[in-house]
């Protein structure tokens, strides 16, 4: 289905953006803060697609030739994650924890935020929430 692939296409291109402002920086704690808001700062820039693609998602949800679309950006996300928590247990900032279920955390941290932010009123800003839950992560792992 070409829709899939428009979605496919334009997330990876969006990660790939992402990716590209991280070659340069130094650091797995400030990699993944940087990523996690670039991410936030991309899902807000792009409102309306994200918007089209949930709502694509749950129409789709039992079509199995849709499975690359509904995980494009769990896929992305939580390996980017995975690659930077390695890169900081390697380089000896982290301390040595399962990458998987840390990329996993993260990305629910992230999708909370963002349900937050497009289904309710909250009385908090949640791009600072965010911020905190991942400092929170990430001190969780940083090495002493």
């Amino acid at each position: 289905m070409i829709v899939n692939e428009v979605y496919f296409e334009k997330i990876n291109q969006i990660f790939d953006d992402i990716h590209n402002t991280l070659e340069d920086i130094s650091g797995s704690g400030k990699k993944l803060k940087i990523f996690t808001r670039k991410t936030l700062e991309a899902l807000l820039a792009h409102k309306d697609f994200f918007t089209n693609y949930v709502s694509c998602l749950e129409k789709l949800a039992e079509n199995p030739n849709s499975e690359k679309m509904f995980t494009t950006f769990y896929d992305r996300y939580t390996k980017e994650i995975a690659n930077i928590f390695q890169q900081g247990i390697e380089s000896g900032e982290f301390a040595p924890v399962d990458v998987t279920g840390m990329s996993r955390a993260a990305y629910c941290l992230l999708t909370g935020t963002i349900f937050l932010r497009f289904s309710m009123k909250v009385d908090f800003d949640l791009s600072d929430q965010n911020d905190k839950q991942l400092e929170w992560l990430i001190q969780s792992v940083i090495k002493h």
